[in-house]
């Protein structure tokens, strides 16, 4: 006998997102200056919460930083 019980129906629960940007704040259409570093600093923390929350965001190197919009 396993002393393991397999359980089918149960959710599961949402993972947390912290953040020093405050992606979860924005809404469609804002944008925010994050000065002194790379697009691809912003996306490592983009992309857990895109996957967590389905929305959706566009980066662009300008100069002195990155401008992130969220478009979705």
């Amino acid at each position: 006998m396993s002393e393991y019980k397999i359980e089918k129906g149960i959710e599961i629960p949402q993972g947390e997102y912290r953040s020093k940007y405050p992606f979860r704040k924005m809404e469609v259409g804002d944008s925010v200056f994050i000065k002194g570093i790379t697009t691809q600093i912003v996306w490592g923390s983009l992309s857990r919460y895109v996957q967590i929350m389905g929305r959706k965001f566009v980066t662009r190197t300008v100069e002195g930083g990155v401008r992130v919009w969220r478009t979705k």
